[in-house]
């Protein structure tokens, strides 16, 4: 049998949303954008092993909405001659950017600027496509500490916050473990810039605000490629934090403006990232191709009296709890939890949620359509049959929060907002490595 041999190409352009649009991602509070701090990008990477090809695309979004994030992929498929199952689209889940896969029907000017999102994406996967020259694939390990937080606390009296004041004296522990791990991976192309892809995760909710931003990975990509001599195309791939960010609540909060903050992170990211780059070692390539399986997942249950309480929660349009009637409040069920069980009802039967893989050889990359937490990604690339496994969150679709099963037990804002069950984590974790596992057959 032929030895495969590993092409790769590489595109990304700009895709910064009118002014006037909102930016999303803090919750009911509306945040219509006003101007531009950085512009934010998407970035396509094809890979081909000379007979089958594939192409992975990370963007400065919140994420892809469910709505069109399967006919996204098959409009690109078309558009190079893929399957939609080679096509993988993963977002930084970027707090100051936009949604990606909206209604293209949506009043002005949403529609007309989604619909620009999947034109650009259609066009980066042809140009990435005839970018592609043979390369080289390396990888390295480093540790990113002090940057990922987790955000989940026990608290004395056994309750559970989420995003607690600083130095609350009775904050116990965090409740959940971070993921400081980073990877790299080096793609030495013949006649081509170098392309370097580096895996971190933790929520980009730093810089806030009204102004568009790609947060610390768009300063990853900038730091990086300026460190490297502008030798090198990066890629800065978000990975499982739907329980991190930034904030260490046992310290003081911090007093430096949230955009220096933001860029402090990614100085150290892409600090690290630059000492492991020269310890990179070559990786096997192989067969590229693209993998999903469904994950059948049950609905996070809640009690038959609940129901008429939360319809009576939402029938407020209430957008805090203290808006409330003291009445309601009394029930103790938030506004979010009470969304949840009226979406609920309407689910006929479990979720059925897709889990995601790309194949490059020894290289592989995973892709969970929501926000896991850090322990996720640490059990999926322990438990990986590969030698080198990148996660990434908010991929071809967004289903929320996949808590763990410990988070259940102590309940807090993800237990709340989440439509999934306890089992969820370790469900989807056990579809994830069915596709690892199917790579090596």
């Amino acid at each position: 049998m032929e030895e495969k041999k590993l092409y790769v190409g590489y595109a990304a352009q700009k895709i910064t949303p009118p002014l006037g649009s909102n930016v999303p991602g803090h919750g009911f509070v509306p945040r219509l954008s006003t101007g531009i701090i950085d512009d934010i990008y998407a970035y396509a990477v094809a890979f081909s092993d000379g007979e089958n090809k594939a192409i992975l695309f990370n963007c400065d979004v919140l994420g892809i909405r469910n709505v069109r994030a399967d006919a996204i992929r098959e409009k690109i498929g078309k558009r190079v001659g893929i399957p939609a199952e080679h096509v993988m689209i993963a977002t930084t889940h970027c707090h100051t950017a936009a949604w990606m896969g909206g209604d293209l029907s949506s009043e002005e000017p949403y529609g007309s600027y989604y619909g620009r999102q999947e034109s650009i994406l259609c066009d980066l996967a042809q140009f990435a496509m005839e970018d592609l020259k043979p390369a080289v694939m390396k990888g390295a390990r480093g540790k990113v500490e002090g940057v990922g937080f987790i955000r989940r606390y026990l608290l004395a009296d056994g309750t559970y916050k989420t995003n607690p004041g600083y130095m609350r004296p009775d904050i116990v522990r965090p409740d959940g473990v971070q993921d400081e791990s980073l990877q790299l991976v080096r793609f030495e192309r013949e006649g081509g810039k170098e392309i370097v892809l580096v895996n971190f995760g933790t929520h980009p909710d730093v810089v806030s605000g009204t102004l568009y931003s790609p947060d610390w990975p768009g300063y990853v990509v900038r730091f990086l490629k300026g460190a490297l001599g502008g030798n090198s195309e990066v890629v800065m791939l978000n990975g499982f934090g739907g329980d991190s960010n930034h904030c260490n609540r046992f310290k003081p909060k911090p007093t430096i403006p949230t955009l220096d903050f933001a860029k402090g992170m990614a100085r150290r990211i892409a600090g690290e990232a630059l000492k492991v780059y020269d310890d990179a070692t070559e990786l096997p390539v192989g067969r590229v191709a693209g993998l999903f399986k469904i994950a059948s997942v049950e609905k996070n249950p809640h009690e038959d009296w609940e129901v008429p309480i939360a319809e009576k929660i939402v029938a407020t349009k209430a957008k805090t709890e203290k808006e409330l009637p003291d009445e309601l409040r009394a029930y103790k069920i938030t506004i979010k939890k009470a969304q949840r069980i009226l979406k609920n009802l309407k689910q006929d039967g479990d979720y059925l949620i897709p889990v995601y893989a790309l194949q490059v050889g020894s290289l592989a990359f995973v892709g969970f359509p929501g926000e896991p937490f850090s322990e996720t990604g640490m059990i999926v690339k322990e438990r990986s049959c590969k030698e080198m496994t990148l996660c990434c969150c908010r991929t071809n679709g967004s289903y929320g929060y996949f808590p763990t099963r410990r988070a259940y037990e102590g309940a807090g804002y993800e237990r709340e907002y989440t439509s999934l069950g306890p089992n969820c984590s370790e469900q989807l974790t056990d579809a994830a490595i069915e596709i690892l596992n199917e790579m090596n057959k």
